[in-house]
């Protein structure tokens, strides 16, 4: 892979091509779980494929880190930049403002904020937690392991406790349906 990255850095066009192929399947996966307003899932795969593009330019050969890892970095960090850059631009819009035809926003804006979905997350929240209190040690190590980034995935967890990576997913299956069968 080290002899395409360095060909693609000199401009080879083919293996500028080779490399956004490999990563497609990554794009389109980070592509479907980012929701950013007025952006289809087309212009967020075109994004990802500038940032791999991107990330070709910049990476460094020798870095320790690797260049499939520093491809997933740039694209998500590229996805929060867009995220945070909409959330600027809503911020700073007024429902004083007047349209095109001359109304306040304030006048056309629907209420989009539904009282019932509301209390139906919040309540999932609630028994989620009191689930997760029900939980011994070892399922909350798992859950941390799974959910926060700075332990490192299950991979991470089955390296610690000495056991397959399959049999960590499997415990980490049935510990997510144990956490269902609580909160439905």
């Amino acid at each position: 892979m080290r002899e395409v990255i360095e060909r693609a850095k000199a401009g080879d066009q083919e293996a500028k091509l080779y490399i956004i192929n490999k990563f497609m399947p990554l794009i389109y996966k980070t592509s479907m779980n980012v929701y950013v307003s007025g952006y289809q899932d087309e212009d967020l795969r075109q994004i990802a494929i500038v940032s791999v593009l991107n990330a070709i330019e910049k990476y460094k050969i020798d870095s320790p880190t690797g260049f499939a890892a520093y491809v997933k970095a740039a694209i998500m960090n590229n996805f929060k930049y867009l995220i945070r850059g909409k959330a600027r631009e809503n911020y700073l819009k007024s429902l004083n403002e007047t349209n095109e035809e001359g109304f306040e926003l304030i006048t056309v804006v629907p209420m989009d904020f539904d009282l019932e979905e509301y209390a139906l997350h919040k309540e999932t929240k609630k028994k989620l937690k009191a689930a997760i209190e029900l939980l011994d040690e070892e399922e909350k190590e798992m859950l941390y392991y799974f959910f926060e980034r700075d332990y490192g995935g299950i991979k991470e967890y089955a390296f610690k406790k000495g056991i397959s990576y399959k049999e960590a997913y499997k415990f980490k299956n049935s510990l997510i349906n144990k956490l269902k069968g609580y909160i439905v």
